[in-house]
């Protein structure tokens, strides 16, 4: 019995997975911003749809109380959050979200705010 063995190299295959996996990333992220551009068509007139980034840097953080799962938490309410980066002994983290809409919904609405008894500067 002769098994069939595909013919491409290995790191092609991997290259053309990671391939389909980006372009489904792009095509969930384009169809994030036409339902942000339904559901707020103000958005274009706001500041945060001209953010540079998606990227935020919060610092205030409580560095007794913090827990990454509040981090999780608290700014996946205002969208998909692609990373985060947890420097826990200075309490300041970086959120990346998949969105630069969604990273100006969190800085208009949690900068300033009391979290855990400190206040968040983002």
């Amino acid at each position: 019995m002769k098994m069939e063995s595909n013919t491409q190299p290995m790191n092609q295959l991997f290259i053309h997975n990671n391939e389909e996996q980006k372009t489904r990333v792009r095509e969930n992220t384009s169809l994030e911003k036409k339902l942000l551009e339904k559901s707020y068509p103000e958005l274009e007139k706001s500041q945060s749809a001209n953010l540079p980034t998606c990227v935020i840097h919060v610092k205030g953080l409580d560095v007794k109380e913090m827990k990454m799962i509040f981090l999780i938490n608290l700014f996946s309410n205002f969208g998909n959050v692609k990373k985060i980066i947890f420097f826990k002994d200075i309490g300041v983290a970086l959120i990346e979200f998949t969105l630069r809409e969604f990273a100006g919904f969190a800085i208009t609405y949690l900068n300033e705010q009391m979290f855990l008894g400190s206040e968040l500067q983002v």
